[in-house]
């Protein structure tokens, strides 16, 4: 696909939660099964964590949810999140009137593993990336097509967006008299210090998927000598008892 002259995407909320790929895509059978496994997934992760951490800025005409979306593989671990930002934008004088923002496209970003090795290119050429947040995307990401994870390069279900989109829906936050009560002054410098970037999001991730697999090789371990121990521990026992018979 030549993803530099095609024509462009543009997305609202219900069109990322409902259909990324467009109208006249294929796949309605299993795109309805990726959409129902990420809403039990999102339910899941709401009931170990509670709520998802965020703040809303507004820049012009333009409203920034920054969110800080658990893990599900680290969720226990609160200091690890990850950073989705989604700037609502209005297309035309009339979707300013409106008392809500579903009718804003969207712009997005994610320090996820998964949105940056496969979403990034394509939404960078297809303006689909907050201009703000471009100096927190990974250069490799921006300029090479992610031929193997995405070679159609479409926008597609990406967990840690959805899962931010999903909770603005079931919170109400489109609301504008809701977002406009829990504002914050949009200071760039401010804003851009809260944000990690891709690159070091990944090396973090790497990180601590490393500990918890040497993690685990340590409790095997302890289990085996645990287990050994014992086996030594009846040997004994079976060797007293045959002395003291002899007795």
């Amino acid at each position: 696909m030549d993803i530099l002259n095609s024509k462009k995407i543009k997305l609202t909320i219900h069109d990322l939660l409902t259909n990324p790929l467009g109208k006249n895509s294929a796949y309605g059978f299993s795109r309805n099964k990726i959409r129902d496994d990420l809403k039990i997934r999102f339910h899941q992760l709401i009931y170990w964590t509670h709520k998802f951490d965020y703040k809303v800025y507004k820049l012009n005409e333009s409203y920034f949810f920054h969110f800080k979306i658990p893990s599900e593989k680290f969720r226990k671990d609160e200091s690890f999140r990850y950073d989705v930002v989604l700037e609502f934008y209005p297309d035309d004088k009339e979707s300013l009137k409106d008392k809500n923002i579903t009718n804003y496209y969207l712009r997005v970003f994610s320090n996820s593993p998964a949105f940056m090795f496969t979403y990034t290119y394509v939404c960078y050429h297809n303006d689909m990336i907050p201009k703000q947040l471009l100096p927190l995307c990974s250069k490799i990401a921006l300029k090479e097509a992610p031929s193997e994870r995405n070679p159609s390069e479409t926008y597609g279900y990406e967990k840690s967006i959805y899962f931010a989109c999903l909770y603005i829906m079931e919170t109400e936050l489109y609301k504008k008299f809701k977002i406009d009560k829990e504002l914050y002054e949009f200071d760039k410098n401010v804003f851009l210090k809260e944000v990690m970037t891709q690159e070091k999001k990944l090396d973090e991730y790497n990180q601590k998927k490393g500990y918890i697999k040497k993690e685990k090789i340590k409790k095997k371990v302890n289990l085996i000598q645990k287990y050994h121990n014992q086996v030594n521990k009846n040997k004994k026992k079976k060797t007293i008892k045959k002395k003291t018979k002899r007795k």
